[in-house]
């Protein structure tokens, strides 16, 4: 039975683009559509999912300086099938261009990441999972080597260790992934060893965990490299083991890593100026050689998801390309030709899978064949 992957898009798109769209792609090979486009605020640029698929969260990057007020998250209720958007609520973020969140893996909490102010904040949730309050609020401190982009803290993102009991801060502004618990109420408390510290002037922008191999991977926005950490489960504690660059050797614009997903022994790292997508494979031992770059299909490939088909066809990413307003969607297939399908969204700046639905439900609940 094949599927149909169900996407959120966020987008830096003013609200007459209608900046927030929900797109679906049936599989390797498929085409695009476009099922929902509202408008969402000013700049919904990061999205995530509830765990139990039934709220999306939306970011809007907003700063007191350009805009006059804090950022704040919008909640949006997902219809069974995921074709539609339903605003339910918004709170503040008490700090300046929040840009990345994440579910707590009980589904509690809500922990987002204010770049501008160098703030995290625990949002807690009510019974049905609507964003209700702030729990507790940490400001990080800290500074790195490049005087224009890290004058302060920055965290760039936030995640959980693979068994839920360590919350990780990547801070691009300090050269440190701060290292927390998470309190049954909600409070973050600083881990025993209570950060990374970074190659100085790498500037720390995502960390994703390879939970089978007790490795993760730190993706350095300022340097474009990839460094990969021991995983300490005992303790949370991270440990430099190798880097590698995600650019080609000989490269001489200017470039910066965006983001990184690992998927089947692979990683995948999108960088913008050199607009390309690279491929590394890995093992616990560290990288191996012949990495491939694809052309992104656009401008500034700020992000991407990564899918299979459950049919084994084959996988495809798909990637925002921001300064081109194009989604482009890839095929991966064995001989390492990339046939490309594209969608003109405004400003694209996050992708996130929400939803896969087998055609036979799709079919019945919709009527669309």
């Amino acid at each position: 039975m094949s599927e149909r992957q169900l996407f959120a898009i966020g987008t830096y798109g003013s609200e007459q683009s209608h900046n927030l769209r929900l797109i679906e792609i049936k599989g390797h090979g498929a085409g695009i559509r476009q099922t929902a486009a509202i408008s969402a605020g000013i700049n919904p640029s990061y999205v995530c999912p509830s765990n139990d698929g039934k709220w999306l969260y939306v970011i809007n990057e907003k700063n007191r300086k350009i805009h006059g007020c804090f950022g704040t998250i919008r909640t949006y209720s997902l219809d069974d099938t995921a074709y539609s958007l339903s605003f339910v609520s918004e709170i503040g973020t008490r700090g300046d261009d929040p840009c990345c969140m994440a579910e707590s893996p009980g589904g509690k909490f809500l922990i987002a990441v204010n770049y501008g102010s160098g703030s995290v904040v625990v949002i807690a949730k009510d019974d049905d999972g609507v964003l209700k309050d702030i729990v507790h609020k940490s400001l990080l401190m800290g500074f790195g080597p490049n005087r224009k982009r890290q004058q302060s803290a920055h965290p760039h993102w936030v995640t959980f260790s693979p068994d839920g009991k360590y919350v990780y801060i990547s801070d691009l502004g300090s050269d440190r992934i701060w290292i927390f618990t998470l309190s049954d109420i909600g409070k973050l408390r600083a881990a025993d060893n209570p950060a990374v510290l970074a190659a100085p002037g790498s500037g720390p922008r995502v960390l994703e965990f390879d939970s089978a191999k007790s490795i993760a991977f730190g993706l350095n926005e300022l340097s474009s490299t990839i460094t990969q950490f021991r995983y300490e489960k005992e303790t949370g504690m991270l440990h430099r083991h190798k880097e590698i660059s995600t650019l080609p050797e000989g490269f001489r614009g200017h470039s910066t890593a965006s983001e990184i997903h690992l998927y089947d022994h692979r990683l995948i790292v999108s960088n913008r100026g050199h607009n390309s997508l690279v491929l590394i494979q890995y093992e616990d031992t560290g990288f191996m050689d012949d990495p491939v770059w694809i052309e992104s299909g656009g401008k500034t490939p700020r992000s991407f998801a990564v899918c299979r088909d459950s049919d084994g066809n084959g996988s495809y990413i798909v990637a925002a390309n921001r300064d081109s307003d194009s989604v482009v969607v890839f095929d991966m297939v064995p001989m390492g030709t990339w046939p490309v399908r594209e969608l003109k969204i405004t400003a694209p700046s996050c992708v996130r899978i929400i939803r896969t639905i087998p055609e036979a439900e799709e079919t019945s609940k919709n009527g669309i064949g």
